[in-house]
């Protein structure tokens, strides 16, 4: 438990790196239902966003370069996590579907609140 008595510079900031969280719409929600079709009604507030640890903008312009370059690539790793079939998967994944299946959130204000190292697996 975070103790509630702390310094503002207690949590390092996190230098080189940014997130994009990526939250599912109901059209990810809708789409999701059907493939599983398992008598389970998901609700958006079922399905856990993702986040992604990115590389650091100065702005949110680059940011979105970024996205829209890098769309494809976060849309797969979404989808891969909900079904592992790719014949399921819907066969247009364009930039503008990807922002209509999901609300991306991005922050470049990342602070490391453990002490430890972040370990990757």
């Amino acid at each position: 438990m975070i103790e509630s008595q702390y310094e503002l510079d207690m949590f390092p900031m996190v230098k080189n790196r940014s997130v994009v969280n990526i939250y599912p719409t109901k059209l990810y929600v809708d789409w999701f239902n059907y493939i599983t079709n398992n008598g389970i009604n998901y609700s958006i507030d079922k399905l856990e966003p993702i986040s992604f640890l990115i590389e650091d903008f100065e702005t949110r312009k680059q940011f979105d370069n970024w996205l829209e370059r890098n769309f494809q690539l976060l849309f797969d790793v979404r989808l891969s996590y909900s079904c592992i079939d790719k014949s399921l998967w819907p066969e247009k994944r364009t930039f503008c579907i990807f922002n209509k299946w999901f609300d991306i959130r991005f922050s470049n204000l990342i602070l490391d609140m453990k002490t430890d190292s972040i370990e990757i697996i």
